[in-house]
């Protein structure tokens, strides 16, 4: 027989036999099926605010909030003042946000963030701190949260949770946030070092009462739309490069962080792509809000 005839003979063998039996490839890695869009929280509609407001007195009453402030209060260690501070808060976040949209009844498409910035020259006169949103903040004085829709709120163990705002200005402005890019864009250490321990800790300070202990922070409906805000800024901080993305390192008395170690069970190396990883799959919208102060109560009378 022609070797030609032979060859092709085999081609069309190898064709047919190909089409029957499909080579046995690697599935396709799983992608998001429903993102969430996480917005600023003066940029919710009417109808939104008052899902997530009900949805977050829902997740109080039957539990929900306690969990998580066991959950955080057991892995403090592993959640703060090392580099893990970012992922922990991501992934378990993201747990909360699912359980908060479901509360809501999907009106919400997210969990909100307050970008705090907006506010730090006159805090209290942000909308974010009145009774029309998270409620004020007891301004100088130790006590249960008095007004708003979180109002008499109780810890597990049925004491009220607290707040003791203190007044403005408050060091974790935009020129801040700013300056931290600046000097530290890239280098992944230095810049959670200095967001940890600026943006996050001074908002913790502020608002005072349970939000001002590591243990019962978590106690206070803000202390989630503050870590939306901090996961935020890891968000643009990572967008900046391509290898801002993936960037991950540290060493805290003498322990080396890389992006193998395991996180709330995930390597943080699946806990970059907030946007297409399926157990993370959600993106931010920049806040759009038209005004900053007492104004915007207008338009939540």
């Amino acid at each position: 027989m022609n070797p030609t005839t032979i060859l092709v003979a085999v081609l069309l063998a190898l064709v047919a036999l190909t089409t029957a039996f499909p080579s046995a490839a690697a599935p396709a890695p799983a992608t998001c099926a429903n993102k969430r869009l996480r917005k600023e929280i003066r940029d919710l509609s009417r109808a939104e605010l008052r899902a997530f407001q009900a949805a977050m007195v829902k997740l109080h009453d039957n539990g929900a909030i306690a969990r998580y402030t066991q959950l955080h209060k057991k892995h403090l260690t592993l959640a703060h003042f090392n580099p893990s501070f970012l992922p922990f808060h991501r992934i378990s976040l993201k747990g909360f946000e699912e359980e908060l949209v479901a509360a809501s009844n999907g009106v919400l498409t997210g969990l909100p963030y307050w970008d705090s910035t907006a506010d730090a020259a006159h805090p209290e006169q942000s909308v974010v701190l009145s009774p029309a949103f998270m409620g004020s903040g007891n301004l100088g004085q130790r006590g249960c949260i008095r007004d708003g829709p979180f109002a008499g709120i109780k810890r597990e163990n049925g004491t009220c949770v607290e707040r003791k705002m203190q007044p403005g200005p408050w060091k974790s402005d935009k020129d801040l946030v700013d300056k931290i890019n600046r000097l530290h864009s890239g280098d992944y250490d230095r810049w959670e070092y200095f967001v940890e321990r600026g943006p996050h800790f001074v908002i913790h300070s502020m608002i005072g009462g349970d939000m001002a202990l590591l243990p019962t922070s978590s106690n206070d409906p803000i202390f989630y739309v503050h870590h939306a805000f901090i996961d935020y800024l890891w968000t643009t901080f990572q967008l900046k490069t391509p290898a801002a993305f993936t960037a991950y390192n540290g060493t805290v008395n003498g322990t080396v962080y890389t992006a193998n170690d395991l996180v709330m069970g995930y390597p943080v190396k699946r806990l970059f792509d907030f946007q297409n990883e399926p157990h993370l799959c959600y993106e931010y919208q920049d806040a759009q809000f038209p005004t900053k102060g007492v104004a915007a109560l207008a338009a939540y009378p």
